[in-house]
């Protein structure tokens, strides 16, 4: 039977999945919104965004896939790799601010996605 300490450490697991789902699902549909509605006039511009929405999805398909393993070691092996998909998210989201820094118009959302994603991955850690 699990400990007191280990169901608090599933539990608070658990909830970092929650966050991991809620972030997931907000990136994907604010961020392919933008590609379709701002950025479609080029595409360079829309690659980081499309990185974005290819992560987001790839980690809610995980996270769907992985919905029932729920040991401690399983959720922290599911949290390790989403975190490191946002890593990868976060080098597409550098890719856009180098790209779209000289374009005012398209680079609005660079800097809040990055912090976005940031704290994606902070959740991880917490």
């Amino acid at each position: 039977m699990a400990s007191v300490s280990e169901d608090k450490s599933i539990v608070r697991e658990l909830g970092k999945r929650r966050v991991f789902i809620f972030f997931s699902v907000a990136v994907a549909i604010v961020f392919a919104v933008d590609a379709i509605l701002v950025e479609s006039d080029n595409l360079t511009f829309m690659l980081d965004d499309l990185g974005l929405v290819g992560i987001s999805i790839l980690s809610l398909a995980l996270l769907g896939i992985w919905w029932n393993r729920r040991s401690l070691k399983e959720l922290r092996s599911q949290h390790n790799i989403i975190a490191i998909l946002f890593v990868i998210a976060v080098l597409f989201k550098i890719f856009g601010i180098v790209v779209e820094m000289d374009h005012p118009d398209d680079f609005g959302n660079e800097i809040p996605g990055l912090i976005i994603l940031l704290i994606v991955i902070i959740n991880r850690f917490v």
